[in-house]
């Protein structure tokens, strides 16, 4: 876990505005780090076709043709979420795994130039989605032989498509303890808890936008925690739902009743800001005063987020419960 965030940050945290190749501070620890997977099997071998992504969106096209050049080095792009099963609504964001050939990583230069273009890619998913809160998610061709679901479910992927590269992937499942899972869920419920309790309010449609995405992650992660293994998360909120109370729920109604109705128009001068091409610009983004959509402003109130601490409290409640048994 610890070398899939170390690849996904240094991917997601350059910036190549002024230099065709930047030389990642990183990039010899990526590689290190790389070397340890070789010692992973994994178990139970499947197979997983995916179709071409058939869409039309421009952003999504244009993200395809930027990546032309380094095509080589990448195993396959996959796109998952909505924009992979082709089931978009107004609250749709890029979600889009970019798995890296094995040989990339015996160099730390040829590394350093294939995350400055991905680092650069990241606009188009800011053009598609102006409150983009996530940038690529990242492994190597060598997970396929060890593939670590507590980074991202096999559901996820088998429920995609792919934007370039290799539409076949063999993948043989890492074991995984069922703690690999619990200190995910852990760590997104201190986190929410921490926000909730303290008061602490989004104050823009970005900080309400990332709010929300991340509370609508507990089913899945909860899921996880309990069967010790990745879960769909589409599924986790028809499978979750039994193991909260009615009143409780209601959380995630309203939730999941916003994600439906959300409709974010920026103005022009937003438009340019939220997906400007200067990653300089990028931490702006939380700041930015970015007004919460007409029709989602009404509700949330402090009762909403009263309801939304109260099902954070009652996760940490179930997962003790996990505990105890285990």
């Amino acid at each position: 876990m610890a070398f899939h965030q170390l690849l996904r940050d240094y991917i997601n945290g350059g910036c190549s505005v002024w230099r065709r190749n930047v030389n990642f501070k990183n990039a010899t620890a990526v590689c290190l780090g790389y070397s340890y997977l070789g010692t992973r099997r994994g178990v139970d071998e499947t197979e997983i076709r995916l179709s071409n992504y058939s869409g039309t969106d421009r952003n999504i096209l244009a993200l395809r043709d930027f990546l032309q050049p380094i095509a080589t080095d990448l195993y396959s792009v996959i796109l998952h979420g909505s924009v992979g099963d082709g089931h978009t609504t107004g609250y749709s964001d890029v979600d889009a795994l970019v798995i890296i050939r094995n040989d990339v990583f015996a160099d730390p230069t040829r590394l350093s130039a294939v995350a400055t273009k991905l680092s650069a890619a990241r606009i188009f998913m800011y053009r598609f989605d102006p409150l983009q809160h996530h940038g690529w998610f990242a492994m190597t061709e060598q997970d396929l032989a060890a593939y670590p679901e507590s980074v991202l479910p096999l559901e996820a992927i088998r429920e995609g498509c792919v934007l370039s590269g290799e539409p076949v992937l063999r993948v043989s499942s890492l074991l995984q303890d069922r703690s690999v899972y619990e200190v995910a869920a852990r760590r997104m419920v201190n986190k929410l808890h921490y926000q909730l309790r303290d008061g602490w309010r989004p104050k823009n449609a970005y900080q309400l936008k990332s709010l929300l995405s991340e509370f609508m992650m507990l089913p899945v992660l909860y899921l996880q925690t309990i069967y010790g293994k990745g879960y769909s998360k589409r599924d986790s909120f028809r499978d979750a739902r039994t193991h909260y109370s009615e009143s409780v729920w209601q959380a995630m109604e309203d939730v999941s009743n916003i994600r439906r109705h959300w409709k974010y128009i920026p103005g022009y001068l937003s438009a340019q800001i939220l997906s400007s091409r200067l990653c300089l610009l990028y931490p702006i983004r939380k700041y930015w005063p970015s007004a919460i959509p007409n029709e989602v402003a009404p509700l949330v109130n402090d009762d909403f987020y009263g309801r939304l601490l109260t099902f954070v409290e009652e996760t940490d409640a179930l997962l003790d419960e996990i505990g105890q048994k285990a």
